[in-house]
């Protein structure tokens, strides 16, 4: 869990990736089912304070996370407008 401040993020040049934790004695392409040893959850944007907030768990305990954007001017309405324009999405 963390929250981490980015201060130079640059729109348009920039992107944002989040993707779950993966424990890597755990792919097997034989067995589909496999899945990360956490999930993320919950994903806010907070338009006002430029922050990426969500949850990740690992089965047993829940962590909230944030990522703050310094600087940023450019407005979102949401988690998947911010995304849409600056990531790859939450996997």
């Amino acid at each position: 869990n963390g929250h981490d401040v980015i201060k130079d993020f640059k729109i348009g040049e920039d992107k944002i990736s989040l993707t779950d934790l993966l424990d890597t004695k755990s792919i097997d392409a034989k067995t589909p089912g496999w899945k990360g040893l956490s999930e993320i959850q919950n994903a806010q944007w907070d338009d006002s304070a430029h922050k990426l907030s969500f949850d990740t768990t690992d089965g047993v305990k829940t962590y909230h996370n944030s990522i703050t954007f310094e600087g940023m001017t450019q407005s979102y309405h949401s988690v998947d407008d911010f995304l849409r324009e600056n990531g790859n999405g939450i996997i």
